[in-house]
């Protein structure tokens, strides 16, 4: 939920970073709005294959050749925000979206999580950064 003008100008200054990744491995941001309670919306591709922890899950475990593919995936899109000087800051399975049941594309749910640099050498996520005024 957003308190005031400073944190939608902060949401949608991400949501604008967020709309600006072009990776193939990244899930497409492709619009951003304030709902009427105040809180803010994502609209993003769609993605049918639902979450990675539930195709483990089903599955009960992966092969080495599938596992070495979502993670060479994975890494792939953590070195692209990486190269951009942002970090996810919540990679998990949850996270991890296939692009559809029978394709062993995935692609990182960005929304929310991706920090930012402050300008030091510690990185610190927009949802627990305050500025000292």
């Amino acid at each position: 939920m957003i308190g005031n003008a400073s944190d939608i100008d902060m949401v949608f200054a991400e949501g604008e970073m967020l709309k600006n990744l072009h990776h193939k491995n990244i899930v497409k941001i492709l619009n951003c709005f304030t709902l009427k309670n105040m809180r803010v919306a994502f609209v993003m591709e769609y993605l049918g294959g639902g979450e990675l922890k539930d195709y483990v899950l089903e599955r009960g475990h992966l092969s080495e050749e599938e596992a070495k593919e979502f993670f060479r995936q994975l890494c792939d899109a953590v070195y692209y925000c990486h190269r951009d000087k942002l970090i996810h800051r919540d990679l998990k399975l949850e996270n991890i979206l296939l692009e559809s049941k029978d394709s062993k594309v995935i692609k990182v749910s960005s929304s929310y999580q991706i920090a930012y640099s402050i300008g030091c050498r510690f990185w610190y996520c927009r949802n627990v950064f305050k500025p000292w005024n």
